[in-house]
């Protein structure tokens, strides 16, 4: 649950957010703390998602940002929230900027039943001429799906499971050129699933058990990739082309419980309209892994707040999948709000995708489609707060989402 509307607080604070363009020096913490203005907020949270419902609460923000540029550096707050499934639940959270592009977060969470999170992350995309990734996340959540293997699944198969896991993901690259660089990646992902939580669906260790990919797992994933991107801010440009492939392998010889193999293709382009108010973003998406018995939370799924936003996540797994997407970002109009500068988007977008078993079997079947609109707030230059409604095979859902689906 940490899609948290962060963005109403950064609204109230800067339209500068948090980059100033500024080239990068040596840090130092003492002089991190200095002349920085702070303020406080107290903002309400809201969040929907189809597969956790509503959390409702309040959100006190601390921000720090420095004096003359606004640029903010420092996010601190302490959540107090309520969900039916969790019931009250506290969070407490840092995160840092001491950098153009740099992030360094903390995340603490736990709930009165079932909800534990712990996670930190460094990311800095130009650290010198090094892409430099990593995350560490301990979680159990109550909300996990799984509804069978294959792109036949129906509502009726729906199961639920808590999940207890530790991911630890690291990832360095090198730059060749400006923006062109070659990847090596690892990744602990360990994971034990439990009884369900949610008493409407049946428990998936009850239901389908007996499957070989329906078990606890603990894999070691190695990774290389090549990633071409000439988006000037990421997610958040209006131009530019991003292209990624990659291969990944867990081996029982190198500590994994599982032998699997695969790789993915993943691209997306911005086109720029002649009216500056007015994106194109369209993404391609394919992911493919072979083997067998490989754990079905680390297989090709579709759904969730990032591509095919009609489903739960997870809603459909099976070892491989391809996925559509196009978005019309729309700059409705621009506001001031407590003396801050904002825009207004109106984003339709369509999706289509499906999961296959082996990329012989696409064909012309079982592709699902979705199509919906998103609201989204844009404070620039890489603030996005985004309700995202789609509609589909399952009916309509709504997401409420920090940043860009892509």
């Amino acid at each position: 649950m940490k899609a948290l509307l962060l963005t109403l607080a950064l609204l109230l604070i800067s339209s500068t957010a948090f980059s100033n363009g500024a080239a990068k020096k040596s840090f130092k913490p003492l002089d991190y703390i200095k002349n920085k203005d702070w303020e406080f907020v107290p903002v309400p949270v809201y969040e929907t998602r189809p597969d956790e419902g509503n959390t409702y609460g309040i959100m006190p923000v601390l921000l720090m940002s420095d004096k003359g540029n606004e640029a903010i550096k420092a996010i601190f707050s302490g959540i107090a929230q309520y969900n039916t499934v969790t019931k009250f639940d506290g969070v407490a959270l840092a995160y840092f900027y001491p950098e153009p592009e740099q992030e360094i977060l903390f995340y603490a969470e736990t709930a009165q039943k079932y909800a534990r999170e712990l996670s930190v992350r460094f990311f800095d995309p130009h650290l010198g001429k090094f892409y430099t990734e990593a995350n560490a996340v301990f979680i159990k959540s109550p909300f996990g799906r799984f509804y069978g293997l294959g792109p036949k699944r129906t509502e009726k198969n729906q199961s639920n499971y808590t999940a207890r896991s530790l991911n630890i993901d690291l990832k360095g690259g090198y730059y060749l050129t400006h923006d062109f660089h070659l990847n090596y990646g690892f990744q602990l992902h360990s994971t034990d699933m439990l009884n369900r939580a949610i008493e409407l669906y049946d428990d998936t260790i009850t239901r389908y058990g007996a499957l070989p990919e329906v078990l606890d797992s603990t894999n070691f994933i190695h990774e290389i990739s090549a990633t071409y991107d000439s988006r000037t801010d990421r997610e958040y440009s209006t131009k530019g082309t991003m292209a990624d492939a990659r291969f990944f392998l867990s081996n029982k010889s190198l500590g994994s419980d599982k032998d699997f193999h695969g790789y993915q293709f993943q691209f997306i382009h911005l086109f720029p309209w002649q009216k500056p108010n007015m994106v194109t973003a369209f993404r391609f998406n394919m992911k493919q892994l072979f083997g067998t018995g490989i754990p079905f939370y680390e297989q090709s799924g579709l759904g969730g707040d990032k591509e095919m936003r009609n489903f739960v996540t997870g809603r459909y797994v099976d070892r491989g999948k391809m996925v559509f997407q196009v978005e019309q970002r729309i700059k409705a109009f621009s506001w001031r709000l407590f003396g801050k500068s904002f825009d207004i988007h109106l984003d339709p977008f369509l999706e289509m995708g499906r999961v296959y078993k082996n990329v012989n079997e696409i064909g012309f079947k079982y592709w699902q489609p979705a199509a919906g609109l998103g609201f989204r707030l844009f404070v620039p230059p890489n603030v996005v707060g985004r309700v995202d409604m789609a509609i589909g095979s399952d009916g309509f859902e709504i997401y409420t989402a920090l940043g860009y689906p892509f």
